[in-house]
């Protein structure tokens, strides 16, 4: 539908709504993708928002941040902290185990080369893509997606 401005308030009025990819990997063994929604409305600021999948379509299941990563020791979970939070540039007040406490998971998609990071736009750590080489987690990924 055509949205009807009244042009004798002379402001441009509406919503304006997007929807786009923003990663998108597949492989014969997985799907990894994200997506943009973004929504406002004239004179107020935009929100946002985004949307992955990670599928392993052998087992035909969601990838979930505790199948993607291999954190099996305190050591293992503090050097990923500090790549995360240095991605970030919040060094000095991320906590990579209440993050996934408090927000079920780290939103995060992948490709060959990269594993990508998403915070919307109302997340208490910031808003943005981060994204760290494969090359410096390897060891950390679980073999079947390395």
């Amino acid at each position: 539908d055509k949205v009807v401005y009244h042009s004798e308030s002379g402001l441009y009025e509406g919503w304006s709504m997007g929807m786009g990819p923003v990663s998108l990997y597949q492989t014969d063994k997985v799907i990894s993708f994200s997506i943009e929604d973004g929504r406002a409305y004239t004179g107020m600021p935009s929100g946002f928002e985004y949307n992955m999948i990670n599928y392993d379509l052998e087992r035909k299941k969601k990838i979930t941040f505790k199948d993607y990563f291999i954190l099996n020791t305190a050591a293992d979970s503090a050097y990923m902290e500090r790549l995360i939070a240095r991605a970030m540039n919040r060094e000095q007040d991320f906590n990579l185990k209440k993050f996934i406490e408090f927000h079920e998971g780290i939103n995060f998609s992948f490709d060959d080369d990269y594993v990508y990071f998403y915070r919307d736009k109302y997340d208490a750590l910031g808003f943005g893509i981060t994204s760290i080489k494969k090359k410096y987690i390897l060891d950390h990924i679980n073999p079947g997606y390395r």
